[in-house]
């Protein structure tokens, strides 16, 4: 179908079937129909006032899902589960099965160790010392850069309080404990180099049988992923963070270098007028010695040759 100016209308298609005008919509939505002069023959078999025919008004789509009934202005429905879109095509029941995508999830647990042993080998190569070649990296006596290594692994191998149980003591006193786990539950570990290293399969393991808590554990309130952030935070951002406040430090070193710098040159510069000054002194009294010079030797020319 076309409107007036001959443009196709989106989600509106016709057609003439069995003396019957059949109009299919695609898009919900209220539509209306304000001129009927229909110029063809199909004008004459059309009642527009007939049941059949009587245009509707577009309604909410309404379903339940989990057993909970749900109403939506749309068909498409993409704010139940993350990731996750629905459409209604049809009147009926469906099954849904999400199932976690394990391989990129692990995939990306292995691009992390990835990125955190590359900021660890960085580290090493600018604070270590080789004494072979008797040369020391850039920060080799700044503690501050030589701990950030130290910081990260403590953030993520804190440990995280999962659950607590009831128990008794020996007098049949009840008392609760915490269930804690770490970073080590989940396949992480630090070698003797100081890198981290990941076991594949103890992570998929704990990610199959308990995802609530691999959840909780890597991105939760008190979670090792965000207290990671946090100490990463704290090492970069705000005018109190590690390494700004380093960085200032140089920067004030840096200042007081060109200060000297400066101040150095600015004695050179002068001591070179005063030279300067000096030169031309002696350079007017050379050429006045000399002109004396020249005229005693004129006098002595004359009396020698007088006699």
């Amino acid at each position: 179908m076309k409107d007036d100016d001959g443009n196709s209308l989106a989600g509106i298609s016709a057609k003439y079937d069995d003396d019957h005008l059949k109009i299919h919509l695609t898009d919900i939505g209220d539509i209306s129909i304000t001129d009927t002069n229909f110029t063809s023959n199909i004008n004459d078999n059309t009642d527009f006032s007939a049941n059949d025919n009587r245009v509707q008004t577009a309604q909410n789509s309404k379903f339940k899902y989990n057993g909970t009934e749900i109403t939506r202005e749309s068909n498409k429905i993409d704010d139940l589960v993350v990731g996750l879109t629905i459409n209604l095509n049809s009147i009926g029941e469906s099954t849904i099965n999400i199932k976690q995508d394990e391989d990129t999830i692990n995939k990306t647990m292995q691009d992390f160790v990835s990125g955190f042993n590359s900021i660890v080998s960085k580290i090493q190569t600018l604070t270590k010392y080789d004494p072979d070649s008797k040369t020391a990296g850039i920060f080799q006596n700044e503690t501050s850069i030589r701990n950030i290594p130290n910081q990260l692994q403590n953030a993520l191998f804190s440990t995280f309080v999962h659950d607590s149980v009831i128990k008794q003591d020996r007098n049949e006193q009840e008392y609760s404990q915490n269930i804690l786990l770490s970073a080590a539950d989940f396949g992480l570990s630090m070698n003797r180099t100081g890198f981290l290293d990941f076991d594949s399969s103890k992570f998929s393991k704990m990610l199959h049988e308990h995802p609530k808590q691999t959840e909780e554990f890597f991105s939760g309130e008190n979670g090792a992923m965000t207290k990671l952030l946090k100490t990463i935070d704290n090492l970069t951002k705000g005018p109190n963070a590690t390494l700004n406040a380093l960085n200032n430090e140089y920067k004030n070193e840096e200042k007081s270098f060109q200060d000297m710098i400066d101040d150095a040159n600015k004695r050179i510069s002068q001591k070179y007028d005063i030279m300067a000054q000096q030169f031309a002194s002696y350079d007017e009294m050379i050429n006045a010695y000399n002109v004396q010079a020249e005229s005693l030797q004129q006098a002595i020319d004359a009396m020698i040759n007088s006699k």
